[in-house]
């Protein structure tokens, strides 16, 4: 719908439309505002299900719902049209609010595709047009979006410095639910386990659990066997695993194969497939030819 009214009120010139730089200003306050009231959590019933809205708000997923779209982060579905739109647009602004607003939804654009240094970068520049303009609202979302990078990126410090940021934003706003908001954002991050959040792989943590239950005077060899399979691409571990390297007795040389079954594994569908048409193949038997042998 912004994208509609954008492009609608950019068709018009000034001569045209002499109060569109006003009118687009009033977009632009209506856009900041329409975020900053998707973080009103004072009417949702239970503790429990404002916490998860509040953790699903920094970009913390706990649960299926809220999706994005309930909370007011709209994902773009062509990301490429996207970009482009985002390069015109900014290549023909020039009033600070209409930059705060193109930096924020770019640097909210790069969130979405994990690129955290660019949204960084131009989400400072969305929070420096904001504060050209004067417009307390955009600093506000420049510093949610801060919140959600470094959160994203595993820096609790950081985080919470932007959380505090904002926090006095929302204080010079006036408004008690974003002054809530934040404070509870403050003791999720302090709360959060930053550990928890990192990618560990799961396979690792299994080998060591299993290296912790074997006997002293096997640990070495376990421990050697882990790192060997390590080395190798999972593909080929059977070749590592004791017991399981697969010979081929017809061949003088271990076999190369990477399966242990008897032959290759068969497609029920493709099977199918040929007995069908097995039925309506052509006959092989000669036209006329009659064989009296069967009728002995």
């Amino acid at each position: 719908m912004v994208d509609r009214v954008k492009d609608k009120f950019d068709s018009y010139s000034l001569k045209t439309f002499p109060a569109k730089e006003k009118c687009l200003n009033a977009v632009y306050n209506m856009i900041a505002w329409t975020y900053i009231d998707t973080r009103d959590l004072s009417k949702i019933q239970g503790r429990k299900l404002r916490r998860i809205y509040l953790k699903h708000h920094l970009g913390i997923r706990v649960a299926e719902l809220p999706r994005d779209s309930d909370i007011g982060w709209i994902r773009v579905s062509d990301r490429k049209k996207t970009l482009k739109n985002y390069r015109r647009r900014l290549a023909m602004a020039s009033e600070p609010l209409e930059l705060a607003w193109l930096f924020h939804e770019l640097s909210r654009y790069l969130i979405d595709i994990r690129r955290y240094d660019l949204a960084r970068f131009y989400s400072k520049k969305a929070r420096d047009m904001g504060q050209e303009a004067g417009n307390e609202q955009w600093m506000l979302n420049c510093q949610h979006l801060f919140i959600r990078i470094e959160i994203n990126q595993n820096y609790r410090n950081e985080a919470k410095e932007a959380a505090l940021l904002a926090l006095s934003s929302s204080k010079k706003l006036g408004l008690d639910f974003l002054v809530d908001f934040y404070k509870n954002a403050i003791e999720v991050i302090d709360d959060m386990d930053m550990e928890k959040l990192l990618a560990f792989d799961a396979i690792a943590v299994r080998q060591q659990l299993i290296l912790n239950l074997m006997p002293d005077d096997m640990k070495a060899e376990v421990d050697f066997l882990w790192r060997r399979m390590d080395a190798v691409p999972a593909d080929r571990r059977l070749s590592v695993m004791p017991g399981c390297k697969p010979l081929d007795r017809k061949f003088k040389l271990p076999c190369k194969r990477k399966t242990i079954l008897p032959g290759p594994p068969t497609d029920p569908e493709k099977q199918a497939r040929k007995a069908l048409l097995k039925q309506y193949e052509l006959s092989k038997e000669r036209p006329g030819f009659v064989d009296f042998d069967q009728y002995e």
